[in-house]
């Protein structure tokens, strides 16, 4: 951080007297560092920095709200467009609301094996929703119906690989020694 940015830090933290302004310093650091992530994404779509010429016809073309879940509220950000709609923010995806987006982690967690209260437990933490073990599970059956179609599904007659795995143990009864493929 340079020298000018310090010292104006230093007097932004000056005037803060208490935790309610400190939380509302803190969410609006949060709003203005994502929408700053939301133009350089724009600008590097674009290829061109703001004021510059435009490299071809489709231009900047004004912001659009949307409201993001925090894990410390609601918070409403201006996110920028272009003429021909082809942007497609990364850091807030379009067309998406976050509860596709929790939903779509609860599917991903449960396929690796995480338990009901642990997925409701890690949800909470790193989204600040709280969904029970029930809503997990029903979110989650869904992917249980498409594992069994997976599984039951038809087999090809060939494969071109097989691959056998075995582990040899020595196992000595009465004096003989004797080997068993396991």
């Amino acid at each position: 951080m340079d020298e000018k940015s310090q010292k104006l830090l230093e007097e932004l933290i000056g005037k803060i007297s208490s935790k309610e302004e400190l939380e509302k310093v803190s969410n609006e650091l949060f709003k203005i560092g994502v929408e700053s992530l939301l133009n350089a994404e724009l600008t590097a779509h674009l290829g061109y920095e703001k004021g510059r010429s435009p490299l071809s016809k489709n231009t900047r073309n004004g912001y659009s709200e949307k409201t993001i879940k925090t894990s410390k509220g609601e918070e409403t950000i201006k996110v920028p467009r272009d003429r021909e709609s082809s942007f497609d923010p990364l850091t807030v995806s379009k067309h998406k609301t976050m509860h596709q987006e929790i939903e779509d982690t609860l599917i991903l967690l449960y396929a690796k094996g995480m338990s009901n209260s642990d997925i409701v437990d890690f949800i909470e933490r790193t989204y600040g929703v709280k969904y029970s073990t029930s809503q997990v599970s029903v979110i989650t059956n869904q992917l249980l119906e498409d594992i069994k179609e997976w599984q039951v599904r038809p087999l090809d007659d060939q494969y071109a690989v097989v691959w056998i795995d075995a582990i040899h143990y020595k196992i000595r009864q009465k004096e003989k020694s004797y080997r068993r493929l396991v």
